[in-house]
């Protein structure tokens, strides 16, 4: 049985170097048993065959990666699918200096928060529906810490027309 350790504050967390994982080893384990960031060429295959899209072979860059890449010029450009990139990452300050380097940085929001303040040369903050609201009988999905996945319709009326 293994003794849980004390977190370290916000402020002790050093970003991790590019071959490094942030994650625990046993978390590693479980996560890259049922998943792969890298797509495995018989997925993607069966991606290309049911879409008719030619997917792409060469590999993007991880999150930590992509904070390496923006700091040190590699990459131009930072996309946000939801979520505070900046908060969530090992190192505020080291991302937030390597989100300010980028050209541009692009947030794609239900809400506004701390990482939107951090911006590139070029910054968007684009709205979109919250999974609460109606978006015309199409559901989302969630997943919950098992790993659970279920649908989500939203039942509120939009907060505006997008």
């Amino acid at each position: 049985m293994e003794l849980a350790q004390e977190s370290p504050s916000k402020s002790e967390r050093k970003m991790p170097a590019e071959n490094e994982t942030s994650a625990p080893s046993s978390a590693k384990a479980k996560i890259s048993a049922a998943f792969s960031s890298r797509g495995r060429p018989a997925f993607l295959e069966a991606l290309e065959k049911a879409t008719g899209i030619v997917a792409p072979r060469k590999h993007g860059f991880d999150t930590v990666e992509s904070i390496h890449a923006l700091r040190d010029g590699r990459a131009k450009a930072f996309f946000a699918l939801g979520g505070n990139f900046l908060s969530a990452a090992p190192d505020t300050e080291y991302t937030a200096t390597a989100l300010r380097g980028a050209r541009l940085t692009a947030h794609v929001s239900t809400k506004l928060n701390r990482a939107h303040l951090v911006a590139g040369t070029t910054a968007l903050i684009l709205p979109c529906l919250g999974r609460t609201e109606d978006d015309r009988g199409r559901f989302v999905t969630t997943e919950n810490s098992m790993g659970v996945v279920h649908s989500s319709r939203g039942s509120l009326e939009p907060a505006q027309e997008l």
